[in-house]
């Protein structure tokens, strides 16, 4: 029999490491997938769901009506606004009781399928007033620790159909939005992420150029932070990489011909990879201050990281020069003799050549944001738990430096 060593004699292997594995149940891809739906969502013990919907969708197509027929749904709700109120939460909540909804289904990109991660915690808990769902968010004050509120209910089931390239759907993570503070809070708990993922191309047709882009570059700013974040792994790294190949060679002809379903569909594939494994790796800075220029604002996520995720990767390099530079084959960028800050540097530099060769916003003045609004944002950026990952110690005068580099 072999001997088993003795751990004390273990003394170089470094220390031990945890990956915790994604916690969705089951992923379907590729053109058609969305005829799926009705199958999946029986087989998770749906009869009667909620819908929430793309405004788009379910105002200029069939798809949601469709969508409900085939689900037997019990109500559709397609109001939810950009970074999801709580007041919004709460009303699909109540919508959901009085319908006698038996699940959640989420159509469209990050507002629905937050919304319903926000409604799933609320009838859990029994959340019926904004005081409440306000005991259950995120507290923090940078570095930290957070401070996260327990879950004792069972949510219902949530499947999610994706038509942009967020991520929302692979995390168990809710962004919503406290409007008289004007600032995002962050609710988070294992059983708040859908079970069940249907990426559909032939849905995502109908998303507009300028969203697909943004929340493709939104994929892109997951990746970088996630390559350079300071619990980087070997698992991480390979999945991350060739996520940004593919959104480096399909993001932006995607864009020019929607109907191009192999490269739709690629992107969506590449955004779910660009996100799936962040219960072990972090974002950082863009996310964290991305976060609240959304609440306050109501900047979208993706047009955030078009502008800050540059500033951010200047902000970090020199503490993650050669985590940077892994980048730069995945962008097909020549760094043949720079040395690691070189490389960085000149990754950056394709990066924001990417976003040019898109036409999305590249400045905080272009969208209406003013130094007078650099002060608060900071100040909630510092509340958000999202900035823990960041790799460099940030301070509030790093902060509004990097937002005065954006403007």
């Amino acid at each position: 029999m072999a001997s088993v060593r003795n751990m004390s004699d273990v003394d170089d292997a470094g220390p031990v490491r945890t990956f915790e594995l994604p916690v969705t149940d089951r992923v379907l891809y590729g053109a058609g997938a969305a005829g799926r739906a009705r199958e999946e969502a029986r087989r998770m013990g749906m009869t009667r769901p909620l819908i929430l919907a793309s405004g788009t969708l379910a105002t200029t197509t069939r798809v949601v009506d469709d969508l409900a027929d085939g689900l037997g749904a019990a109500g559709v709700f397609h109001e939810v606004p950009p970074h999801v109120p709580r007041r919004t939460v709460l009303a699909v909540a109540e919508r959901y009781r009085e319908v006698g909804a038996d699940g959640l289904v989420s159509l469209g990109g990050g507002s629905p399928i937050d919304c319903a991660k926000g409604v799933a915690l609320c009838l859990s808990e029994g959340v019926d007033r904004e005081q409440s769902l306000a005991e259950y968010r995120i507290r923090y004050r940078y570095p930290g620790p957070p401070q996260i509120p327990a879950l004792t209910g069972r949510p219902p089931h949530h499947l999610a159909l994706s038509t942009t390239l967020s991520g929302a759907e692979f995390t168990s993570i809710a962004g919503i939005t406290d409007t008289e503070r004007g600032a995002k809070d962050l609710y988070s708990a294992d059983v708040l992420c859908p079970g069940v993922v249907i990426l559909d191309p032939e849905l995502a047709v109908f998303t507009p150029r300028d969203l697909w882009l943004s929340s493709g570059v939104r994929a892109i700013d997951h990746i970088v932070e996630g390559v350079y974040s300071a619990r980087h792994t070997p698992v991480t790294d390979a999945v991350l990489l060739e996520a940004l190949s593919i959104l480096a060679a399909d993001l932006l002809p995607s864009a020019d011909e929607p109907l191009d379903l192999g490269r739709r569909g690629n992107c969506q594939v590449a955004a779910w990879m660009a996100i799936m494994h962040l219960r072990n790796v972090s974002t950082g800075l863009s996310h964290g201050l991305g976060h609240q220029l959304g609440a306050l604002l109501g900047v979208p996520h993706g047009v955030t990281s078009c502008i800050l995720l540059p500033h951010a990767m200047d902000f970090n390099r020199p503490v993650t020069a050669g985590r940077q530079a892994l980048l730069a084959p995945a962008l097909g960028v020549d760094v043949h003799g720079l040395d690691e800050l070189g490389a960085a540097a000149a990754v950056a530099d394709c990066i924001r050549s990417l976003l040019a060769q898109m036409g999305v916003p590249t400045r905080l003045s272009e969208i209406g944001v003013e130094r007078s609004h650099f002060e608060a944002i900071v100040e909630e950026a510092m509340n958000d738990m999202i900035l823990a990952g960041n790799p460099r110690a940030v301070s509030i005068v790093d902060a509004l430096a990097l937002l005065e580099a954006a403007y």
